[in-house]
């Protein structure tokens, strides 16, 4: 599965020919295609190590040593496959190696004693078509998508939870008309229901509020006949938890298997502790190893307690053949596999390869320092950033306080700002944010060349951040964050890598000078925008 389409002729020659950073970003969407302006994808990520400061693990990374070791590894094994046996071989290496990260992930997250499959898939959001045919289990049956916070999410989830195309360009390396059913059967069956998370002025709203907007579109559902797929955000792209555990549990008490819910752990921001408790319960977990864990973009996964029946999904296999293949599901799930795709998504197989090495890494590294950085980030960024005159941060809080078991719930890694060009301003909107995220990524000390040395020189410095979220708006009216997160890879280069300072307790104030430096190049940018947006008004490669 290739997107686009290299010109080889077949997967052993493809293997052979193709550069390290070209199969990286193969059998993905239009997202992953990269600008050549740029060299970088819409979210400025590249598919190799790159200088940035990497603050946009909310979003997407570029790879670090650690995940293009890992990535490397698997295309040294494919090669050699192909060598030897061509095509079959590299066929035949690719689905060893994902059966191998299946028992890997589950091992690493600490899994292993639960029942449940892994399906790997090229995003996270292409699992919502996996979960949706989970969900009405080849029954004519209609079927009730609930999604909480949808713009918080990723911008293709209320097509995808509704069976439909999301981009134009899919895995397969053919083009769909965005909008579309996956396939027609499901698509018909299907109903999306969204719950938005925050009022008009940005505000999220009361967790009660949330609760009882998402059991009144549930208890609707089921009084209509139909079965309810509950999407659970663990983690918005702004720190947003809806809806509650407490709620879901009801829900399921009263409704059983009329409810089926996956909770939406996408950016991996949850404890281990914390899956295993969902896992236990019966939910699906959504998971990528491309957002918290830094692997490269875009990694998908789905883990399926045994309680939910697989067999059905071979009524759907007609759309699910444009994002799945044979490889990236469980060898227990035979009649799927037989009806999809035999060649498998290479790029994929590297993608996923480089992510359970990012996450090894990351719990490998001593859990006393991991819980010092995450303690040092959550307190450092409100002192730097919220003190800036032209930065308003939106306030986020943990869903759980239990530091000792749940080090990534209890903590805050993901800061959303407002930037205004002075305090009494309103919000600047998506055109200027847009401008200031890929100016924070670039060196762009020679758009301003008559500054003094040291402001030139916070400018050449390059800091990748998570992409512009609407978080309520119009176009009139536009309400739009930025936002500066905290990923797994950039807390083990603090704790181990000397490279930074030769003390720990340095990296610690390297850290924190980052984020000093980062408030500084967005204060300058403000400062100057209108001249920037006069030299370059369009976002590079637009």
């Amino acid at each position: 599965m290739t997107s686009p389409k290299p010109d080889y002729v077949d997967r052993a020659d493809l293997v052979l020919g193709a550069s390290f950073e070209t199969l990286l970003v193969l059998g993905g969407d239009d997202r992953m295609h990269l600008r050549p302006a740029t060299g970088l994808n819409k979210y400025g990520a590249a598919p190799h190590q790159r200088a940035a400061v990497p603050f946009g693990s909310c979003t997407s990374s570029s790879p670090t040593r650690v995940g293009v070791q890992g990535a490397r590894a698997a295309l040294y094994r494919m090669r050699r496959a192909a060598r030897v046996a061509g095509e079959m071989g590299v066929d035949n290496a690719a689905e060893h190696i994902l059966h191998e990260l299946r028992s890997e992930l589950l091992h690493h997250l600490e899994l292993t004693e639960l029942d449940v499959d892994v399906a790997f898939s090229p995003s996270g959001t292409d699992v919502e078509y996996l979960a949706l045919a989970l969900t009405r289990g080849g029954v004519d049956r209609p079927v009730v998508s609930v999604v909480v916070g949808p713009s918080e999410v990723g911008g293709g989830t209320t097509h995808a939870a509704g069976g439909k195309h999301f981009q134009k360009s899919v895995p397969s390396g053919e083009e769909r008309t965005v909008g579309a059913p996956i396939d027609d059967e499901l698509g018909a069956a299907v109903k999306v229901r969204t719950v938005v998370l925050r009022d008009e002025d940005g505000v999220a709203h009361p967790q009660k509020d949330l609760d009882d907007e998402v059991v009144s579109l549930v208890d609707d559902a089921v009084a209509s006949g139909a079965k309810v797929l509950l999407h659970v955000v663990a983690h918005s792209k702004t720190g947003v938890h809806a809806p509650s555990l407490a709620c879901v549990d009801r829900l399921k008490t009263k409704y059983d298997d009329d409810v089926v819910v996956m909770i939406d752990a996408a950016q991996g921001r949850v404890s281990r502790r914390g899956l295993r408790e969902v896992l236990r319960k019966g939910h699906m977990v959504l998971f990528t190893g491309s957002k918290f864990y830094g692997g490269p973009p875009f990694s998908g996964a789905l883990i399926v307690p045994q309680g939910l029946k697989t067999k059905a999904l071979t009524t759907y296999s007609s759309g699910l053949r444009d994002y799945l293949t044979a490889a990236d599901v469980p060898r227990s799930w035979t009649s799927l596999r037989s009806a999809l795709p035999k060649a498998p998504n290479l790029g994929l197989v590297l993608r996923w390869k480089a992510a359970v090495a990012e996450i090894a890494h990351y719990y490998a590294c001593d859990g006393k320092h991991r819980l010092d950085i995450l303690q040092a980030w959550e307190r450092d960024v409100p002192e730097v950033i919220g003190n800036s005159r032209i930065v308003r941060l939106v306030p986020v809080k943990p869903i759980m306080a239990d530091a000792d078991v749940r080090l990534l719930e209890s903590k805050t890694t993901v800061f959303p700002f407002f930037l205004h060009r002075t305090t009494d301003d309103a919000p600047l909107g998506m055109l200027a944010m847009k401008r200031i995220f890929h100016w924070l990524n670039r060196d762009i000390s020679g758009l301003l060349p008559d500054l003094p040395g040291l402001q030139k020189a916070v400018l050449a410095r390059r800091f990748h951040i998570g992409q512009p979220v609407l978080l309520s708006g119009d176009a009139d009216d536009e309400r739009v964050v930025l936002r500066i997160a905290l990923g797994g890879p950039l807390v083990t280069r603090v704790a181990e890598d000397p490279h930074l300072a030769p003390t720990y307790e340095g990296r610690l104030r390297w850290l924190s000078a980052q984020v000093d430096i980062f408030r500084a190049k967005v204060e300058l940018i403000v400062e100057h925008l209108d001249e920037l947006l006069a030299l370059e008004p369009k976002e590079p490669g637009a």
